[in-house]
């Protein structure tokens, strides 16, 4: 995946300084509420070869956790049957429901209604302690056979004085579908979850282009 960070930090009292490691690290025994701002760059106007009339994204569904030890989806291994069950039939109960039963508390669970449209932005806030400083959401761009953005195991110890972080998101094939284009789905199948580096990102001068950036910014914290 490649990151475009831009981080500023801001003088906050809100995190641990390591000075073995001389690492930034969220702060125990807080509650920590995050921005998470999505800017979609796919339209109809640049992908017009591309772009389904029927577009819509599903649920952003996700969690966040203690290390990079993703449990939602891993590359180049097939997908778990709650991705699959999402992927089929454009409903996140299944996955939401096990992401509830994984986590310990409802500070690490994020299932947020993206609304019914390719928005050109989507923000919400969610919330984290220290012991789970990482944060991973899908959410499937209907109607795919089996596409979803993926912001996947972003380290939110870097915003411990504030500020915010910028990076490209990726889209990725969860490889229970073998359908290539938007109105045509194909058979069940169970490969590998793969990022998709071509269509439908190709816009009308043949050019690859990233689907969109997020932005997650620090907002408040508060002693638990």
């Amino acid at each position: 995946m490649r990151y475009l960070f831009i981080i500023s930090f801001l003088l906050f009292f809100s995190c641990k300084k390591d000075d073995e490691n001389n690492e930034i690290t969220l702060a125990a025994g807080y509650l920590y509420t995050f921005t998470l701002e999505f800017e979609n760059f796919w339209n109809a106007e640049e992908f017009p070869n591309e772009y389904p009339e029927n577009a819509v994204w599903g649920n952003f569904t996700g969690l966040t956790h203690r290390d990079d030890n993703n449990i939602l989806l891993q590359d180049n291994t097939k997908a778990s049957a709650e991705i699959a069950s999402y992927a089929q039939t454009n409903d996140n109960t299944t996955l939401a429901q096990e992401i509830l039963f994984l986590t310990s508390n409802t500070y690490n669970h994020i299932d947020v209604p993206a609304g019914e449209a390719f928005k050109k932005s989507f923000t919400f806030n969610f919330q984290t302690t220290a012991d789970n400083p990482h944060i991973t959401v899908v959410a499937k761009m209907i109607p795919s056979p089996d596409w979803f953005i993926v912001i996947r195991n972003i380290n939110l110890n870097v915003l411990g004085l504030g500020g915010r972080i910028n990076y490209f998101v990726p889209v990725y094939d969860m490889g229970v579908d073998s359908g290539e284009s938007y109105i045509a789905s194909g058979n069940t199948t169970e490969s590998p979850i793969s990022i998709k580096e071509n269509y439908p990102l190709v816009n009308s001068n043949g050019q690859y282009e990233h689907i969109g950036i997020v932005t997650i910014s620090y907002k408040t914290r508060e002693e638990i």
